[in-house]
């Protein structure tokens, strides 16, 4: 069975009935387990989503970090030994977005989007930020960009990292590793922890290649609800407890994306160029 778990904030409610529409237009009913929509501090209103009777709307009495509701969720399919699919609430699914994703294969498994793959179709630009008046209208657009995704993407890519925002974490893989880390705060970095543990773990990272989302990214943190000086606190705290965990060097490579610190070490180099990275995670943690 399959659990999926999305997560609505004030910032970002104007995105949620979309995503929720766009989820059930296009997800089989068959691999939907439940559906538990949580409102994270108090914005929605039911009613709204009452056309979706599979949409189970779970409000937060208190508004929780991005890792505490991913691990609530987590704790729901752990019950009954299933996957986790954990989703943003800023996203538009497409048409067999699913499929690629129920590999059998023991791994995180993300579908692509803009962010890793950018598109142009007539008015509709699918690049790594765009807003919600970016897309409405130009849904013909976005379908044929996924067609013409699916007709030159396949396969599962090995990755060092996917950011969380349209995950499947198979219980194989979240009963050995455990929940994620909520010491990093509000948002940022459990998701970078979480690949780290799970490759030392013996799991696997990888995108899906053929399944393909939009993502209007950060609606509920840094484009959307936080001024400056807070963006800069939650990264701080963050920053700050990575480095803490894995040292400088991950935090350069995780965080960062600074593949200066791979080309300063000759073992590090042959691990990366081997695709071996549990091997390179242990090599510069040191």
């Amino acid at each position: 069975m399959n659990i999926f778990g999305m997560v609505s904030t004030a910032s970002s409610r104007h995105y949620t009935l979309h995503a929720v529409r766009s989820f059930f237009a296009t997800t089989p009913g068959e691999q939907i387990g439940r559906f538990i929509l949580i409102d994270n501090d108090h914005s929605l209103s039911k009613d709204d989503y009452r056309e979706f009777p599979r949409c189970e709307v779970i409000q937060n009495s208190q508004p929780k970090s991005f890792a505490e509701n991913a691990n609530f969720t987590m704790s729901i399919a752990a019950e009954s030994k299933s996957d986790l699919f954990f989703l943003n609430n800023d996203l538009i699914f497409t048409n067999q977005w699913l499929d690629p994703l129920l590999s059998p294969e023991v791994a995180i498994l993300s579908p692509l989007s803009n962010r890793e793959r950018s598109y142009i179709r007539n008015g509709l630009r699918c690049e790594r930020v765009l807003d919600l008046n970016d897309y409405l209208g130009r849904e013909g657009d976005l379908k044929a960009i996924v067609r013409f995704h699916q007709s030159r993407s396949d396969g599962l890519q090995n990755t060092f990292f996917v950011p969380f925002f349209c995950i499947k974490i198979p219980y194989a893989v979240f009963s050995v590793v455990g929940p994620l880390d909520e010491s990093f705060g509000r948002g940022g970095a459990e998701d970078n922890d979480y690949c780290l543990r799970s490759y030392l773990a013996g799991y696997p990272v990888r995108y899906a290649a053929r399944s393909y989302i939009l993502h209007f990214s950060g609606k509920s943190t840094w484009a959307g609800a936080e001024s400056p000086e807070e963006s800069r606190e939650r990264e701080a705290r963050y920053l700050s407890r990575f480095r803490e965990k894995w040292g400088e060097n991950l935090t350069r490579l995780s965080i960062g994306m600074d593949q200066g610190v791979i080309r300063e070490n000759p073992l590090a180099v042959t691990a990366a160029e081997a695709g071996n990275f549990r091997e390179l995670i242990e090599i510069l943690r040191g």
